[in-house]
Parts: structure tokens; sequence; C-alpha cells
């Protein structure tokens, strides 16, 4: 196995099946650790499925596996003995012997609760977590989130709470739940609600996206509008200045939608998808083509960045993505191909014994002692520093009051006061126990305290375009010669090099163009994007790559700097489709609500609300004895239609109000929310992370999100040791500051 790999000497047992916990071990392998996947005589399940099953695998399966040996038959605590991470789908018992093992245990809701043992699928999961909802249209029929997303989203979670266990020094049990990750991975309802109830405005309704993924000449592109600034520029573009007052009206499906989609669709219709592109990235609206299993690979990005690769199988080689991230000290490789069933047992059983790891007496959170400066803006790399602060490190946000970070400015409203930049319910979830500074990096002063943070930092966070950093001199070879242990996480949009290096994208393209677009909707209607599940998904991808950069730093003294690129975070989980249309010649299509490897699957209106349900085989709808399940659902509420259908054991949601989460019983079991105080918001209950552990944290965070510079004394004076004259000038100066300069009305989005 590797030897140089940021996780190298980690021994990591594997024990799951299907997709999430084996990708969670593709990601350690990826990294260099000495991954052993336990099969059963059969072998995973996933083996078996898609085109290469008569061979003994699968594209999928071989995609997930590489870098991992495989046994049969060898006694499971034998294994664990020398190991210092256990992988499991929650049915493994804990060993004796090893103290120090880290064990992650996946289940759908939790070990115990009211909900442990309540019938699930991932549909149904996805129903509860507020994933299956109208994309197209505010009154279309609620559809779930395409390909195998939630799976995908478990997995990094778990990778996330094994790093999170050996950093907090063994001897750890990490719960991670498959509902609480897919609730993580969705822009928080509930905080939303809470600002439209500030307002009076009635709860969160359904909205239109105005364009989103359209027809031009020659196939679906995704345009995306997040600004005002960005729709103003796209009504001018497109030559329909009249309906620039009207964004809020059109996004509730006003009376002029079908004006104004007649009137883009014209426009586009005598444009190829490539100019569209160039013309929207012009005036940086994001704009992207959505892609397929057949189109992706093709796309200019990936043509001249290399991504997608050809990987040897056992049934052919086969085009797979490549991995979430780049190291520069210790790169990802394919080290071998996915093993076949058992091919390792003998090599693995006479393998030396190694001495198991010691248990650490807890000393706090997990991450205590890490400095981390954020530069992050906006969702992803934020959710990345907010993980990292609620797990113990001292996270120090940098904006200025010339441009403070944009999400402070979603999902808020002047009408809420002259403070209400402060006010975005959903910013400050993002960034909790956090302390902010603000920075002028504009000026050589401004750029000297920020050296100065770096210094003397552990990592350091950005996701700004591309070309800003070093822009303003803090490129990976200054910070590097700055401070050599430092570990960087850049997250551009689309990679460092490479044609769309300066493009601007957000969750939504990212999505259209990784293919999850492409598998979501129904076959009959045109491709529909999930709606920015993409950001913290990006950044739990991060958090993997970052500890084990700090991991790799512990041993060597060296800092590296760690690339995430956000549609290539995405396409690894949506990259299934390239491996079967590289296996078929076949582009694999969305099936809506619908899945061929079950009896039935799909949503039913009831009195009050829609059903969700899954007819996993013929013994469910044995069960059930119901003919006609339209029909039945139609005569009853949700919760009757629910608790009828789990008595049978047929598994089944009601699809969520947004704030019912926050009376949702498994959730309180496993306090998922955190309630904190805000000096200018209140009391407000926060989301957590899906995962819970045995030395703690109680609670998933500790303080509220800061306000603009509300650190600024605390950190360059306290820290940096600047005195209060030099405070007073440099705010004089407008170098720091607490309030934003030139309030531009149109970065307001909602």
């Amino acid at each position: 196995m590797s030897d140089n790999g940021a996780l190298a000497g980690l021994r990591v047992v594997e024990v799951g099946s299907g997709i999430a916990v084996p990708y969670a071990g593709w990601l350690l392998a990826a990294l260099g650790a000495d991954v052993v996947k336990v099969e059963p005589g059969t072998g995973d399940p996933l083996r078996r499925r898609g085109p290469l099953a008569a061979s003994g695998s699968s594209g999928l399966f071989e995609y997930l596996n590489a870098n991992k040996r495989s046994v049969v038959g060898v006694p499971l605590d034998g294994l664990l003995a020398h190991a210092d991470v256990l992988l499991d789908d929650g049915a493994t018992g804990m060993p004796d012997g090893n103290p120090g093992l880290v064990r992650v245990r996946l289940t759908d809701f939790g070990p115990d609760g009211p909900f442990h043992g309540v019938p699930a699928t991932g549909f149904t999961i996805q129903a509860m977590a507020g994933w299956v909802a109208p994309r197209t249209r505010p009154d279309s029929v609620p559809v779930r989130v395409g390909g195998d997303f939630q799976e995908y989203v478990a997995g990094v979670f778990t990778a996330v709470a094994a790093l999170t266990g050996l950093r907090a020094g063994g001897g750890v049990v990490a719960d991670v739940s498959k509902l609480e990750a897919a609730h993580s991975a969705l822009p928080p309802p509930t905080l939303y609600a809470h600002t439209l109830d500030q307002l009076g405005w009635g709860s969160v309704t359904a909205q239109h996206r105005p364009l989103d993924v359209v027809a031009c000449k020659d196939g679906w592109v995704g345009i995306n509008m997040l600004t005002a600034q960005q729709w103003e520029d796209m009504c001018l573009l497109f030559g329909m200045p009249e309906f620039i007052d009207e964004w809020a009206a059109l996004k509730q499906g006003g009376p002029r939608l079908g004006e104004f989609n007649a009137k883009a669709a014209d426009w586009l219709s005598q444009r190829t998808a490539d100019e569209v592109i160039e013309l929207c990235q012009a005036f940086r609206i994001p704009s992207i083509p959505v892609s397929n299993g057949a189109t992706m690979p093709t796309l200019p990005q990936w043509r001249e960045r290399p991504f997608f690769h050809r990987a040897a199988s056992r049934g052919g080689d086969v085009l797979t993505p490549g991995f979430p991230w780049r190291l520069s000290g210790t790169p990802a490789v394919v080290r071998g191909p996915a093993p076949l069933l058992g091919e390792h047992t003998d090599e693995v059983t006479a393998s030396p014994p190694r001495a198991p790891r010691a248990a650490a007496a807890p000393a706090g959170l997990p991450l205590a002692g890490l400095k981390v400066v954020d530069l992050a803006s906006f969702w992803a790399g934020s959710y990345l520093t907010c993980y990292l602060g609620a797990m113990g490190a001292d996270v120090v946000k940098v904006e200025s009051v010339q441009r403070p970070d944009g999400f402070r400015y979603g999902k808020t409203f002047r009408e809420l006061g002259a403070d209400w930049y402060e006010r975005s319910d959903v910013w400050q979830g993002t960034n909790l126990d956090k302390r902010d500074v603000t920075l002028d990096l504009g000026r050589e002063r401004g750029r000297e305290l920020l050296r100065r943070l770096v210094a003397e930092a552990d990592v350091l966070v950005e996701n700004y375009s591309a070309r800003v950093v070093e822009q303003f001199g803090f490129g990976w070879d200054d910070v590097h010669a700055l401070n050599p242990r430092l570990v960087m996480v850049r997250l551009p949009g689309f990679g460092l090099e490479g044609p769309w290096r300066d493009n601007v994208g957000f969750g939504h393209a990212f999505e259209q163009g990784g293919g999850l677009a492409w598998m979501t909707g129904h076959a009959d209607m045109p491709p529909a994007t999930p709606g920015g599940y993409a950001d913290p998904v990006v950044g739990m991808h991060g958090a993997v790559a970052a500890l084990a950069a700090l991991a790799h730093r512990d041993r060597t003294g060296l800092g590296q700097l760690v690339e995430v690129p956000q549609i290539e975070v995405v396409a690894c989980m949506g990259g299934g489709q390239v491996i079967d249309y590289s296996l078929t010649g076949e582009v694999p299509m969305r099936h809506g609500n619908d899945d061929p490897a079950v009896v039935a699957q799909g949503v039913h209106r009831t009195v009050d609300g829609w059903v969700a349900m899954t007819l996993r085989d013929e013994a469910d709808r044995d069960a059930l004895g119901v003919p006609d399940l339209a029909a039945w659902c139609a005569e009853r509420t949700a919760d009757e239609a629910v608790s009828r259908l789990r008595a049978a054991g047929v598994p089944a949601a009601a699809l969520p109000e947004p704030t019912s989460y926050l009376s949702h019983p498994q959730l309180l079991h496993r306090r998922y929310f955190t309630r904190l105080t805000h000096p200018l918001t209140g009391p407000l209950d926060f989301p957590g992370w899906p995962v819970r552990y045995s030395t703690g944290p109680a609670d998933h965070h500790r303080s509220p999100a800061p306000m603009l510079g509300q650190h600024n004394a605390e950190i360059l004076g306290g820290r940096l040791g600047l005195d209060d004259a030099e405070l007073a000038t440099l705010a004089e100066e407008r170098v720091i500051g607490t309030r934003p300069l030139g309030l531009n009305a149109k970065e307001t989005s909602r």
C-alpha cells in the first residue's frame, strides 16, 4: 500500500455494502489509508449491479473500491484488534482489545431513539429531509434528487467523522445519521422560515427559478441568477429590460411568467450553448451546459484539465471520475483496481500484527488548538470552517467593510432595519463558532495584518474566484513561504487551471454541469436542478482533505495546498452515469421518483399534503393490501397514511413543512438543533451536524455568528498586539470597520 499518502500508515476496516460506507472508504484510501474491505461470501451486493455484473463486479463497484483490499471469512475481532478505524453500517459490535479504535457507525436515523427500526429507503429519507420537492414550477409534483446523491452525502460525513475521531486521539464512537446528513445538505428551511416570520410574510413557499435549465439551439443550458444584479444584467443581455423589476413576482409564478419564458426561449433558440455561456459569463452570470454521462468528459474544462480517467477493471477499462481534491504534497493516486472477492484474505491474515492504538483521554473538543483563518465567502468554504469551529478550532473570519461576505445579503431584507445585513439567519447558520475581523486587502496595511495572521495559522481556507488571492499576494507560494506548516484549502468553482478557471459558478451550476440535474426530474420533462445542495457537500469534502493534510503535517512538519474544485466534487457523486455510458454507450436517464430496483415508488397526494413511499418488493405490496394507492392516500391525512404504511412495514414519510423539523421526534432525541441567542435576532435553533461523538461535544455549536468586525480589537489588538491608537487609525482610514460601505440594494437576494 501507499507509503507517502496523507494518511499513510492508517489501517481502516470497512464493513458495509452499497455506496455510502464504501464511498467513505474510497475517500480515505485515495488519501493513502490501507482500507480492508470485509465482504460476505456472496460479496458486496454492489458487485451485482450494472453492466459488469456477469463478471462478478460492476462499474460502480470498480469505482468505489479502487485502492482497497478484500477479505472473506476472516474473524472481525482479529482485524479490528490491529486497526485504527472501523467504518460500518451499524451492525458490528465493538471489539475488545483495541481501546484506541475509532468506530464510525452509519445508520438511517441513529442507533436509538423513536425512529430506531422505522423502515426506510433512500427515497423516504430524502422525503423526510425535505429533498422531495417541486422543482420545475411551484405547483409541480414533488420529485426527488436523482441518482444516489444522498448516499454520497452520508458517505462524506462518515469519512469526516473518522478523521475527526482520530484527531480526538482515538477510542471514539461516532454515530452518523443518514437522515441528518441529508438534512445538513439542505439550504436551511427553518432559518429562512424564521426570517419570513419576523417580516410577517408567511411561510416558505416553493419558488420558480426563472430560466434555470433552458433549451438553446443545440442542448440544455443552466442559467442561474442569485443576486439582483445578475438578474438585471440577464434582462439587459436578453433584451428584456421591462422585466428588471419583476424578479420576485416571476419567482412566485406571476402573471407575466409565460410572456417572460416565451421571450427568453426565442432569444435562446437563436444561439448555441457555447454562445450563451460565453455571453452570460461575460456578465458574470453563472451559466454552464447541463451535462450527462456522455457529455461530462467532453466539457472544455475537462478536455484540458485531466479529471476523468480510464481505470482498469475486471470487465475491461472503465471511464471514471477522478478524485474530489488535489493535494500538492501527497497526491491521490489509483494504486490498484477494485479487488476480486476475497483476493487479499491470505495476504491480510499473514501480515504481522500491529500494536493496537492507545486510547487518548478525552481532552476537550477534538479540534481544539487549531488556528484557522477563514477567507471564505458564501456557503461551501464557510460551511467547512463552521464545522472546524464547532469541533473546537479557533476560526477567525476575515471580511472587509468594502466587500463583506456576500452571503450576508442572502435571504435577508432591508425591511428588517438598518442592520439588515447582520440579520440573515442563513448566513448566521453557516458562520457559527467564529470570530470576525475586517481588513481591506486592497491596501498594504490590511495585507500586512493578514500575513501576520496567516504566519501563525494551521489552516487557511478561501473560495474566491481563482485569480483573487493571487492578486492580493496570498497564492500558495506566498503563504507557504510565510508559513511552511500551513495547510491551505482552496475551493475554486472549476479548478485553479483550465479554460473555465475564471468562470463564475454557484451550487446550482455545479449540479447542472456535474450530472445531478440530468438525473433529477421526469424523463419526458427538462432536467431539474436539485437546488443548491452541492455547497455543504463540497465543504465536507474539503474537511476530509484538510484533516488528512493536517495528519500528514503532524508526521512530517510540512503543510501543503489542498485544491477542492467544486464541480469535480459534484462529478464524483454524479459520475456513475459516466461509468455506465462508458460501458454501454447508452446515456442513463432520469426516472422521476421511480426506481427500477423496487416494485413501486412515488409520492401521492393526501387530504393535507403529500406522502412518499417505497414498495420494495411484492411482500410490501401484500402486507399493505391496498390495490389503488393514489385513491387510498387521497382519503386520508398524511399522518394517517404514514402510520398505516409503517405499521405494515412499508417505508413511508410525509413531506414536511419547513418548521416541522424543529419538532421532529428523532431530531429532538439526537439534539440535532442547538439554540443560540444572537444579539440582534434573538434566540434561534440552528441545525447541527449529522454526527454524535461519544466524547462530545454535547451541543453542536457554542456561540452565535459574529457581527461584521466584531472582534477587531480582540484579534488585532489581543493577538497581534496593536494598541488602541493604531486600531483607531485603521478604523478612521477604513482599513477596518464594523459597517459595510456603500450598501447596494441590488446585493439583496431571495
